[in-house]
């Protein structure tokens, strides 16, 4: 229930030990904070028992380092992860269809959390 739990990388080793000594199914529903994945933390993740791990992709500018993680994870056989993405708080329609548009050619679920009453009006968008 840590909110960061990779912010404290030793306490993160500790507790996905103990639930593979165990045999433990580890759901970190909160989300994994993306920027911190290494390719230690990615073979670990490999090894625990989860159904799907969760991460956030909140702004189009942290498209390179989601690209990053989406790699290290796939490269330790983790093929697919949910990624939250908050819309209508600091971006654009575009920008949000954008991420969720690059989350779908990469084979990804997404979980859309709109900000608010975010486009509560219609929207039209140029194709």
């Amino acid at each position: 229930m840590d909110n960061n739990i990779l912010a404290i990388p030793e306490q993160f080793y500790k507790v996905c030990q103990q639930a593979i000594d165990n045999k433990i199914r580890l759901d970190f529903n909160q989300g994994l904070d993306h920027r911190l994945l290494t390719k230690d933390i990615s073979k670990l993740l490999s090894k625990v028992s989860h159904k799907e791990y969760h991460f956030a992709f909140d702004h189009p500018s942290y498209r390179p380092s989601v690209k990053k993680a989406i790699r290290l994870l796939y490269d330790v056989g983790i093929k697919r992860s949910t990624w939250y993405v908050l819309v209508g708080y600091n971006t654009t329609p575009m920008e949000d269809l954008g991420r969720l548009d690059y989350l779908k050619r990469e084979n990804q679920n997404a979980f859309v959390q709109r900000y608010g009453d975010c486009y509560h009006k219609p929207f039209y968008i140029e194709l």
